[in-house]
């Protein structure tokens, strides 16, 4: 990154860094107009409006919205 310094092995982590220095969020929730700089937050982002919980535990059949609070569990 020219404007920090920081190093990334690919040009698509560049670009979405670069977003951090611009404030831009390209990526907009089309129900409540929040604005994400990645494409995988705002799909992240959509599972509050549709209630989907996509990350089931294979002993106890609870359900989560994001993986990461699956392997907490």
């Amino acid at each position: 990154c020219d404007q920090c310094g920081n190093g990334f092995k690919r040009k698509a982590h560049l670009k979405s860094h670069l977003f951090t220095h611009t404030g831009e969020k390209p990526y907009a929730c089309d129900q409540c107009g929040n604005g994400f700089k990645q494409h995988a937050y705002l799909k992240r982002h959509l599972l509050t409006h549709t209630g989907e919980r996509p990350y089931t535990c294979d002993q106890c059949g609870k359900a989560f919205k994001h993986k990461k609070y699956l392997k907490f569990h």
